[in-house]
C-alpha cells in the first residue's frame, strides 16, 4: 500500500509551514540566550574594571602616604620643623598649613573645607610629626573610567559618600540604603531582633553585583572594596572604602544583543514571510489547479526575496568596503605614528646624551639636586625637547644626582629593579638607524614618586662614579597623538599589559590579552 500524491503533498505542506513558523521562534530563543550571555559577560567586565580602578586608587593613596612617611624619617633631607612646609613633588599633595597635631590630624581622614574635600595624611616618628593633605577629587577623579557606568561612587564603609562622578540628576550622600534590601531579606521572622528594629545594612566585604532602586529607576549595582591597610587600631575597619558603580538598567535585548544579529534579524524575518506562499509550488499535486492569485503571489514573493537578498548583498559589500577603507586608514595612521615616534625618540636620546656630556664636563658632585635647570643651567640650543627630569644613577640603582625642570625635585628612589637600568648595565640596548653609536634603553613605568605613568630613557653615563643616566620624558607622539575620530589605540608588552592607551585611565590597569580572553 503506497502513499497518495495528495496525502504526501499535504504532509509536506504542513511540515514546511511548521518549519517556517519554528524558525522565528528559534531565532528569538537564540537572541535571548545571546543577550543573557552578553549581559553576564558585561557584569563580569564591570566588576573587573571596578577592581582595576580600586587597585589604582589604593596605589595612589599608598604612594601619597609613603611620601609623607618618608618626610617624617630622621634621615630625610627635609627633616626639621622648618622644612615641614616645603612643597611635595606631587602637586596635589600639599603640606599642612599649621603645626601637625597627631591627635586632631588623623591619617586617612576625610574632611570638608571651604573649597575642597581633603584626604589627610599623618605620620609620626618619635617626637616628629608630619601632616599633609590632598584634594580627594584630584586624587580619585583621574583613575575613574566614568564612561562605563552611569555614576561611580567612592564611600566609606559607614555609607558616607566621599566622591561621586556622574550626572547631577543622581545625587547620593549616603549609600547605606543600597544594601538595606539585602539586610531585610536576611532578617527572617523568629530572629532575635525586635519586630520594630530596622535591619542592619552591612556593606559587602567582597566584589559583588546586585540590583536596587534609586528613586523610581532600577540600577545594576557593582561593589568593589578598597582596602587601605595603612592604619592600625580599633577603627581600622572604618578606613576601608567602597567603590560602587551604578549602571541604569535597560531592556534586555536593546541593551545587550549583538549588533550583527540585530542587523540580520529583520532580513531573516522578511525572508521567512516572503517564502511563505512559495511552499505551494513544492508541495502541490500534479492535479492541483494553479490560480491567477497564486501566480501573482509567487511573482510578488519572488521579487521580494530577490529584493531582500540584494539588500543583504549590498549591506555585506558596504561592510567589506568599509573594513577595507578602515584598514587603509589604520595603515596610514600606523605609518605616521611610527615615524613620529622614531623622530621624537631620536630627540630624547640626543637630549639625554647632551645632558650627560654637560654633567661630565662640569664634573657634577657625587650627590646633587638642581631645580629649574631650563632657566638656570641650560641654553636654548642645548634643549631638544621638553622633559621632566634627568637622573644619574650609581651601580646599586641609587639616584645620586637629579636635575629637574620643575621648581620641586621629585623624591629619589632606588631603581635597581627597573628594566631600563638593568638593560643598560647588561648592554641589552637599542640603537636608532640615525644614531648608530648611541645605545639606549627605554621603559614605560609607573612612577614611585608621582604615581603617574612615565617614559624613561636610559644610557651608559660618562659621568664619573655613575653608571646610568636616565631621562623622564613625555613622548607626545604616543601619549597625545592626533587620531581619527572614534579611533582608539593601545601599545602593550609581551604579557598584554597596556603601556600606552588613547584612554589614559587604562594605562597599567588593563591587560589586553585578559580582555580578549573574557570577550
Amino acid at each position: 500500500m503506497g502513499f497518495r500524491s495528495e496525502a504526501f503533498s499535504t504532509v509536506m505542506r504542513f511540515s514546511l509551514r511548521a518549519g517556517i513558523l519554528i524558525v522565528p521562534v528559534l531565532i528569538g530563543a537564540f537572541l535571548v540566550y545571546m543577550a543573557a550571555a552578553e549581559q553576564e559577560h558585561l557584569h563580569h567586565a564591570n566588576l573587573r574594571w571596578l577592581a582595576q580602578m580600586a587597585a589604582q586608587i589604593h596605589d595612589k593613596v599608598q604612594n601619597y602616604s609613603n611620601l609623607v612617611r618618608d618626610r617624617a624619617e630622621p634621615s630625610s633631607s627635609l627633616s626639621g620643623t622648618a622644612n615641614d612646609s616645603a612643597p611635595y613633588s606631587i602637586e596635589s599633595l600639599k603640606p599642612a598649613g599649621t603645626p601637625c597635631n597627631p591627635e586632631k590630624w588623623v591619617q586617612l581622614s576625610v574632611l570638608d573645607s571651604a573649597q575642597e574635600r581633603q584626604l589627610r595624611f599623618a605620620h609620626s616618628k618619635g617626637d616628629r610629626h608630619v601632616c599633609a593633605y590632598s584634594d580627594l577629587k584630584q586624587l580619585v577623579g583621574p583613575t575613574l573610567r566614568s564612561g562605563i557606568f552611569t555614576s561611580i561612587v567612592l564611600a566609606e564603609r559607614n555609607g558616607r559618600v566621599l566622591y561621586r562622578s556622574g550626572p547631577d540628576t543622581l545625587q547620593i550622600t549616603n549609600v547605606s540604603f543600597l544594601f538595606a534590601s539585602e539586610a531585610s531579606r536576611q532578617n527572617r521572622p523568629g530572629s532575635k531582633a525586635g519586630a520594630s528594629e530596622p535591619p542592619r545594612a552591612e556593606p559587602p566585604t567582597a566584589s559583588t553585583h546586585t540590583h536596587g532602586l534609586i528613586g523610581d529607576t532600577r540600577y545594576a549595582i557593582f561593589v568593589q572594596p578598597v582596602p587601605l591597610a595603612l592604619r592600625s587600631g580599633a577603627d581600622a575597619k572604618d578606613t576601608e572604602w567602597l567603590l560602587i558603580g551604578l549602571s541604569e538598567n535597560n531592556s534586555l535585548l536593546p541593551a545587550t544583543s549583538p549588533n550583527d544579529m540585530m542587523l540580520l534579524l529583520p532580513f531573516a524575518l522578511a525572508l521567512a514571510a516572503l517564502t511563505w506562499p512559495l511552499h505551494k509550488l513544492w508541495t502541490m499535486a500534479p492535479t492541483d489547479p494553479l490560480r491567477s492569485r497564486d501566480i501573482a503571489a509567487i511573482v510578488l514573493c519572488s521579487f521580494g526575496v530577490f529584493l531582500v537578498l540584494s539588500m543583504l548583498y549590498v549591506s555585506e559589500y558596504l561592510r567589506q568596503a568599509s573594513a577595507m577603507r578602515m584598514d587603509r586608514q589604520l595603515n596610514s595612521f600606523s605609518k605616521a605614528f611610527g615615524e613620529n615616534l622614531q623622530s621624537e625618540l631620536r630627540l630624547a636620546v640626543q637630549q639625554l646624551y647632551e645632558l650627560d656630556s654637560i654633567a661630565a664636563a662640569k664634573a657634577v658632585q657625587t650627590t646633587e639636586v638642581a631645580t629649574e635647570i631650563l632657566a638656570n643651567r641650560l641654553e636654548a640650543k642645548q634643549v631638544f625637547l621638553l622633559f621632566d627630569y634627568v637622573d644619574w644613577i650609581d651601580g646599586q640603582g641609587e639616584k645620586k644626582v637629579r636635575w629637574t625642570t620643575r621648581s620641586v625635585a621629585p623624591q629619589a628612589v632606588n631603581v635597581a629593579d627597573r628594566s631600563y637600568f638593568r638593560d643598560v648595565l647588561a648592554g641589552n640596548t637599542f640603537t636608532l638607524g640615525s644614531l648608530p653609536a648611541r645605545p639606549f634603553a627605554i621603559e614605560q613605568v609607573m612612577s614611585r614618586t608621582t604615581g603617574q605613568a612615565v617614559t624613561v630613557v636610559g644610557i651608559p653615563s660618562a659621568v664619573r662614579e655613575h653608571k646610568v643616566a636616565s631621562l623622564v620624558v613625555n613622548l607626545v607622539s604616543i601619549t597625545d597623538p592626533v587620531i581619527p575620530r572614534d579611533l582608539g589605540y593601545s601599545i602593550i608588552d609581551s604579557t598584554g599589559k597596556v603601556l600606552f592607551h588613547s584612554d589614559r585611565s587604562r594605562v597599567f590597569v588593563e591587560n589586553l590579552f585578559e580582555e580578549c580572553r573574557q570577550s
